[in-house]
C-alpha cells in the first residue's frame, strides 16, 4: 500500500518535471531558430543542444539539418540515429539519413529507412516520392523485379521504355 502511495505522489510529479523541461527546452529552441534565420550558425547549434538537453527531441532534427547543409554526414548520422532512438518519426529524418546510406551504397540500410518514410508520410505529404530511390536501390542491389515494383508506385519514374523493357 504504501509503495502505491509512494507512487501515486512520484508520478505527478514527474509529469510536471518532463513538461517544464520540454518548455524550457522549446524556448531554447525557438532561439536557436532566430539564429539560424540570422545566419548565426554557431549561436543556433548551442541553443538547439540546450533544447535537446531539456528533452525538446525535435532540436535533435534541427542539429541535423545543420550538420547536412555542411555535408558532415558523420554528425548528420550521429543526430539523425539520437533522434530516432528515442521515437522521433518526423519523415524527413529518415529520408534524410536514407539518402546518407545510399550514398554510401548501404542500399539495404537506405531501403528500411525509404520504407520507414513511406510508414511516416504515407499520404507524401512532407517527403516527395521514395518509391523512387526504393527503385534505384533495387537496381543497384540487381533486383530489378523489385525495382519494378516500387517503380511502378513512383510518381516521378517517368522512363515507361525502361518499365517496358525490364518490368512484365
Amino acid at each position: 500500500m504504501k509503495k502505491l502511495l509512494l507512487i501515486l505522489l512520484i508520478i505527478p510529479n514527474l509529469l510536471f518535471c518532463q513538461e517544464q523541461f520540454s518548455k524550457e527546452g522549446e524556448k531554447y529552441y525557438e532561439i536557436g531558430e532566430k539564429y539560424n534565420q540570422n545566419k548565426d550558425y554557431e549561436k543556433a547549434i548551442i541553443n538547439y543542444e540546450k533544447a535537446a538537453n531539456l528533452r525538446y527531441d525535435f532540436a535533435l532534427f534541427a542539429i541535423a539539418s545543420y550538420y547536412n547543409d555542411l555535408n558532415k554526414e558523420d554528425k548528420v548520422l550521429e543526430y539523425l540515429n539520437k533522434y530516432i532512438e528515442i521515437g522521433g518519426d518526423y519523415p524527413w529524418a529518415f529520408q534524410m539519413r536514407a539518402n546518407i546510406h545510399k550514398e554510401k551504397e548501404r542500399y539495404n540500410i537506405a531501403i528500411d529507412d525509404y520504407l520507414k518514410v513511406i510508414e511516416n508520410d504515407p499520404s507524401g505529404e512532407y517527403v516527395k516520392d521514395p518509391f523512387y530511390s526504393i527503385g534505384f536501390c533495387y537496381i543497384e542491389l540487381e533486383n530489378l523485379n523489385k525495382a519494378c515494383e516500387y517503380f511502378t508506385f513512383s510518381t516521378t519514374f517517368e522512363d515507361k521504355d525502361w518499365l517496358t523493357k525490364n518490368c512484365k
